[in-house]
């Protein structure tokens, strides 16, 4: 059991993960980001920022939805680079500055980068 939080105008429950493993949550309701419907019952780990970031950028802050967003558009197996991108756009549309929009879409495709890099070595 997880625990119910209202986050930004989200309903979220945070469901239990191992220590060492990144947190998930739970949509208790339906979102729209940039035209898009997210169901209610999708799980997402939100905003994936590593911990000695959290100070420059709250995992389960104000951009949280444009997380649950890019991972949502990953479900859909659109392809990274093409998610990253939309999640830029909608980084701007909820009223981030052009640098931390660019910032942000860098490190996700860098991301996506080296994660594939490292899936292919398996």
């Amino acid at each position: 059991m997880g625990i119910e939080t209202e986050n930004n105008a989200l309903r979220l429950q945070h469901l239990p993960c191992g220590y060492l493993r990144r947190a998930r949550w739970r949509l208790l309701a339906e979102i729209v980001v940039d035209q898009k419907t997210i169901a209610a019952g999708f799980v997402s780990d939100g905003l994936s920022v590593p911990w000695p970031f959290w100070i420059l950028l709250n995992p389960t802050g104000r951009y949280m939805r444009q997380g649950i967003y890019h991972d949502y558009l990953l479900s859909l197996s659109l392809h990274w680079p093409a998610a990253a991108r939309f999640f830029r756009i909608s980084l701007r549309n909820a009223g981030m500055n052009l640098f931390g929009a660019y910032a942000l879409w860098v490190i996700v495709r860098v991301w996506g980068v080296l994660r594939s890099k490292y899936s292919k070595q398996r």
